[in-house]
């Protein structure tokens, strides 16, 4: 059922008269009349008692207005929501993301992001974790998404993504053996980390 219909039944009522109610939606008097008797076979029923000088809602069309006008409402309210988010994206949005979101899981979430408020103008700025936290601070950016939050003062911590932490060993290491192993398990193991104030890769105990 279109809303279109649905109004222009709500104005039909409101004024009274076909032709004016078909005006006001830029409809003709016929339309109305046809908008009129497929309500009627839609719901098995007279809606309005229609006489000369004379027009009654019968009682199953009282009730059909009523739902009508709160249904109408609740449309009007929703486009008046969404415009107001849309007009909300519309500026520029400044995130701070560190090299592994930024690159690899942002990417999808922006496009989908985008199509939604095509307006939005989103800039991200690649940082390493710490220098994202202070961006937030700082205020240069509006977010910070890093895969390691540090709870500092001032900041609030949304969870985006939850995802398994993989080990990576050779085949011959005694852990390879093991289908998951638990960080006291790690205890003593020497690993290869990346250590992100240098950019280098080195050895390191757990």
């Amino acid at each position: 059922m279109q809303v279109g219909n649905l109004r222009l039944f709500c104005d039909v009522v409101a004024t009274k008269n076909f032709t004016r109610a078909a005006e006001w939606n830029d409809r003709t008097q016929p339309h109305a009349s046809n908008v009129l008797r497929l309500l009627e076979k839609t719901f098995g029923t007279r809606l309005v008692e229609r006489h000369v000088r004379c027009f009654r809602l019968t009682p199953p069309g009282e009730i059909l207005h009523l739902n009508f006008l709160e249904i109408l409402r609740l449309h009007d309210e929703m486009e008046r929501r969404i415009e107001t988010v849309r007009a909300a994206a519309a500026g520029i949005i400044e995130l701070a993301a560190c090299y592994s979101i930024g690159l690899h899981q942002l990417p999808p979430c922006l496009k989908r992001f985008q199509r939604a408020f095509p307006r939005a103008n989103v800039r991200v700025r690649y940082h390493l974790i710490d220098h994202a936290h202070d961006a937030v601070l700082d205020r240069a950016v509006n977010l910070g998404l890093v895969c390691y939050p540090r709870r500092r003062r001032g900041l609030v911590i949304d969870p985006f993504r939850h995802e398994r932490l993989l080990m990576v060993c050779h085949p011959d290491h005694a852990l390879a053996a093991y289908p998951t192993v638990t960080l006291s398990g790690l205890m003593g193991q020497r690993f290869c980390l990346l250590q992100l104030n240098r950019w280098s890769l080195s050895l390191s105990d757990a």
